[in-house]
């Protein structure tokens, strides 16, 4: 796959939305809020249930990933935490960086490059990573999120107030023991689903076109980093010490070192962060990917 291919099959079309998004809010201004609720409280969380639910990857796979995006995000936790801590972050600047350099966007980037560079069988383990990501994202993000402004205990309680770990866990039961659930319920989580990419994408327009100034270049480049580069070679020795397979190795490296999670924005937008940085990381990460992510996969192959 081509730096051509690359643009115009994965980065062009998620550029597309966002701009939709950024030129929408340039004639209509828009708040973000009501949208990142309804991502937050809607469409999140019927996209994990869905994703778990009808998932036909054998446990012990899912629970091989699973091992592996754990330690990955512990890694990454302390990787980023020891880089706040040597160029002096503080404040909403380190847990900017901290979220961003341990949230990667393994959805509407992470997906379509899986399936492009290695078929069907890419986008299987591509989409159990996304789904175990997305509920770290909306745990362990939401708790890193919020203790910046509350205590550690109502931070943890916090997690518990959002529907994406209710929703984990009934999909998680669903799955591993092929329960029988309406057809109804499966076709409504698959839509509301659905709208959570592309409600995230307009978010991250919106950011786009309301932040025009690039300040903070510090946690900018050290979460890019951290993002594109410093994650893959994590993901890379995580496979290897786990013994998983050539292919999925290849896989988990290519998505594990994605730009930075559009969610990172919202979080930091509702739970009293800096949306113009998160958002800002995001979109540099994002452009630099262009180049990272075609140099990973010319390196590992596919």
């Amino acid at each position: 796959m081509n730096i051509l291919e690359v643009f115009s099959n994965v980065v062009l079309p998620v550029l597309l939305i966002a701009g939709a998004g950024a030129l929408m809010h340039k004639f209509k201004p828009l708040q973000t809020s009501s949208l990142s609720q309804s991502i937050l409280y809607l469409f999140s969380p019927a996209l994990v249930f869905h994703g778990l639910a009808t998932t036909e990857m054998p446990l012990s796979n899912v629970g091989t990933i699973l091992i592996f995006s754990v330690l990955l995000l512990i890694a990454l936790f302390l990787v980023s935490n020891l880089s706040a801590l040597m160029f002096g972050l503080k404040g909403t600047e380190k847990r900017a960086l901290v979220i961003a350099g341990i949230f990667m966007n393994a959805g509407n980037y992470g997906l379509p490059v899986a399936y492009f560079a290695f078929g069907e069988k890419g986008l299987a383990t591509a989409i159990i990573f996304f789904v175990i990501q997305a509920i770290l994202g909306w745990t362990v993000g939401i708790f890193l999120a919020s203790r910046g402004n509350r205590s550690n205990l109502a931070a943890f309680l916090t997690v518990f107030k959002v529907p994406t770990t209710y929703a984990a866990i009934s999909g998680f039961l669903v799955g591993a023991y092929s329960l029988e659930i309406p057809l109804w319920m499966l076709n409504a989580t698959d839509v509301l689903g659905d709208a959570a990419i592309p409600a995230m994408l307009i978010i991250l327009g919106i950011q786009i076109a309301s932040n025009s100034r690039f300040q903070h270049i510090k946690p900018i480049v050290v979460a890019s980093t951290i993002r594109l580069v410093i994650s893959s070679l994590i993901a890379y020795t995580i496979a290897t010490a786990l013994g998983i397979s050539p292919l999925d190795s290849k896989i988990l490296i290519i998505v594990s070192g994605m730009p930075t999670a559009v969610f990172t924005i919202i979080l930091a937008t509702e739970y009293g962060g800096d949306p113009e940085l998160s958002s800002s990381i995001v979109i540099t990460s994002t452009l630099l990917s262009l180049i990272s992510v075609t140099l990973m996969l010319s390196i590992i192959g596919t």
